[in-house]
């Protein structure tokens, strides 16, 4: 499998690899299905955590986080 980088000069905007594109997450919708995610997972699967009641779990480390998202 190939791996490609695409750059804007101020770091990777989007890796290549095989079939799947990933790129960091920005926007306040990205972080937002990121938190549904955490939620469907962590509090629903799993149950690692108590139900906050919205809908959505935020990483204790978030702040700290870089994530990165499948296109």
């Amino acid at each position: 499998m190939n791996l490609t980088v695409k750059s804007n000069g101020r770091g990777p905007v989007t890796i290549q690899f095989g079939r799947y594109t990933f790129k960091r997450a920005e926007t306040v919708a990205e972080f937002e299905q990121i938190h549904a995610l955490n939620y469907s997972t962590f509090v629903r699967e799993i149950p690692q955590h108590e139900d906050p009641g919205d809908g959505r779990l935020v990483d204790k480390f978030h702040a700290e986080n870089t994530y990165l998202i499948c296109l």
